[in-house]
């Protein structure tokens, strides 16, 4: 969208979401994942505290809080998450 109707819709939506459930919203989602300079100094503005994009990557200190990173979760059932995430968390060796 143009930077003036992402502008528009990023207030409007928090401000529904605000009034809809009596408290502050604090973190934003980018629709497709990705964000430019511009689209995160809206965020930023609408007094978002965080956003998360859609690379996969850790959030480390320091970084970018208008552009987390997040990690892809398929559609597993409880094991096969479990799986991943214990074989996530050991890493490679020497982490």
């Amino acid at each position: 969208l143009p930077l003036a109707s992402q502008q528009s819709e990023i207030h409007k939506s928090k401000a529904f979401l605000e009034k809809l459930l009596g408290h502050r919203v604090n973190g934003f989602s980018y629709p497709n994942g990705a964000a430019c300079e511009h689209t995160q100094s809206i965020v930023r503005e609408a007094e978002f505290v965080f956003a998360c994009a859609s690379h996969n990557d850790v959030a480390r200190r320091g970084g970018n809080p208008y552009y987390l990173p997040r990690f892809w979760v398929g559609d597993w059932d409880g094991r096969a998450f479990f799986r991943w995430l214990q074989l996530w968390l050991r890493g490679p060796v020497g982490r």
